[in-house]
């Protein structure tokens, strides 16, 4: 039988290369930010060729798992020590090759990445590798702009990584430059992911990241933003009267202890939503979707909670949405893919979905 396929709207391919490796706690208080340091650590062992075999290897698990497209948030632009590589696009032609090399669709995001902080702090020296200024982000796109528009099955957009890596400055000028040059393009950025993150915003600019985010920037149906999780109803409201898409990572919040987006408000408010692997500690879309579902049932300790009075059916919703909603945030045109049904509802983690048959009709 065909189904939706899934679009993986948030892939950072590095970090496959510590999945699994980070889950004994480092402190007595193990965090979100214990394990960023880990993953600054492995950041060291990457270079272009390196990073093109993980993601070679990320992106054929993807694609045997029902994701077609993949939006790669790419931040690992430099060397270990921060110096750029002669050839400034190598780490974006190690994820380009990669993607090519599987004939997994990709949406390349490179992120820009200037400030440790809202007040702009400098960055710290694991982060170098990261760092790009406002001008030398715009030359990097530049020369991806020549380079991508040679490229079957390969599209460009921009990304900020927060709030916090980025002034609303340098969002203005770089959405200046993208209205010039790829107009309507995908902009995708990461937002109230954590408490301390939001916490932090709101000591430098008395607003939520969110709130200052539609304070100081047009955001549209062609934005995507990524876990959203501590947002309240009147960020809700903004986000899904703008029609910006959620990109949720269910199994990376939950591994980072992030916390659980409120989901059903913002389906009740006709929010649109999709889904990413992330730190890739899972890349199964079926699990991801399993997971989204269970988080609000545990915390509105309910059941069937994701639901419409059209779609009473969670698994179909769910499916339904990611899929349309992963492909709109990449661009991408949506694909459709064989699902043996003996096969793949036989795993008791999948029995969630076996009800879907009964809307098979619908999906075809």
């Amino acid at each position: 039988m065909k189904f939706p396929a899934f679009a993986n709207v948030h892939s950072h391919a590095f970090q496959y290369a510590i999945a699994g490796l980070t889950e004994c706690a480092s402190s007595k208080s193990d965090s979100f930010w214990t394990w960023r340091k880990k993953m600054y650590q492995a950041v060291h062992d990457f270079n272009p060729d390196s990073l093109k075999a993980c993601a070679t290897q990320l992106y054929q698990r993807m694609l045997a798992n029902g994701y077609t497209a993949v939006g790669e948030f790419h931040y690992l632009h430099h060397q270990p020590n921060g110096k750029a590589y002669k050839n400034i696009t190598a780490m974006s032609e190690a994820i380009i090759e990669a993607a090519e090399s599987t004939g997994i669709k990709l949406t390349l995001l490179p992120v820009l990445y200037t400030y440790s902080n809202f007040d702009q702090q400098e960055i710290s020296e694991q982060q170098k590798p990261f760092y790009n200024d406002t001008a030398s982000y715009i030359n990097l796109m530049d020369h991806l702009v020549s380079l991508c528009s040679k490229l079957d099955n390969i599209r460009l957009g921009i990304a900020f990584h927060s709030l916090r890596a980025c002034s609303i400055k340098q969002i203005t000028e770089v959405l200046k430059w993208r209205q010039k040059t790829l107009p309507n393009c995908p902009v995708h950025i990461h937002i109230s992911e954590q408490n301390q993150e939001v916490n932090d915003c709101q000591q430098v600019t008395s607003l939520k990241p969110i709130e200052y985010l539609y304070e100081n920037v047009s955001v549209d149906h062609n934005w995507t933003l990524i876990h959203a999780t501590h947002s309240n109803q009147d960020e809700l409201k903004l986000i899904a009267n703008s029609q910006a898409i959620v990109g949720l990572c269910p199994s990376t919040e939950a591994n980072l202890g992030d916390g659980l987006f409120p989901l059903k408000e913002f389906i009740n408010l006709g929010g649109r939503f999709a889904i990413g692997s992330d730190s890739q500690v899972s890349l199964k879309p079926l699990s991801e979707i399993q997971l989204l579902e269970y988080g609000q049932r545990l915390i509105t300790q309910s059941r069937s909670v994701c639901v419409t009075e059209e779609v009473p059916h969670p698994g179909f919703l769910l499916w339904q949405e990611c899929s349309s909603n992963g492909f709109n945030s990449l661009q991408a045109k949506q694909d459709f893919i064989e699902i043996n049904i003996s096969k793949e509802f036989n795993d008791y983690s999948q029995q969630y979905l076996a009800d879907l048959l009964v809307f098979t009709d619908k999906i075809q």
